[in-house]
């Protein structure tokens, strides 16, 4: 398929523990493993579902051109949920008809 993606890594993982109202970045640095370029141009990168614990934007716009191959870091800025309890949350790069091309997901467990 033209528009693919792998994760190649991200920090926090799965299940990250934090107390509540603690700031935390997520970062995912994800290999374009399509056939096609993502040009900034026509992708964004945009939250998809789930629980509401970013700060800023739902929608951030992809900064550069990522070809075959080449690996593209996305930040979030989060801050964690003030009761105790697992949340999650879901982000995507969309192409140009929303439609999303690779889906991105975080659990935290937010602890006293």
């Amino acid at each position: 398929p033209p528009y693919q993606c792998h994760i190649v890594r991200q920090a926090p993982g799965y299940g990250y523990e934090i107390t509540p109202g603690g700031n935390f970045d997520i970062t995912w640095a994800v290999r374009n493993s399509g056939t096609a370029t993502w040009d900034p141009q026509t992708f964004d990168f945009v939250y998809l579902k789930g629980d509401k614990f970013h700060k800023f934007a739902d929608r951030q716009d992809l900064t550069n051109v990522v070809e075959q191959g080449d690996i593209h870091d996305f930040f979030v800025n989060m801050v964690a949920p003030n009761q105790p309890g697992l949340y999650q949350t879901w982000w995507s790069l969309v192409d140009g008809h929303q439609t999303p091309v690779c889906i991105l997901y975080l659990s935290i467990n937010v602890v006293e």
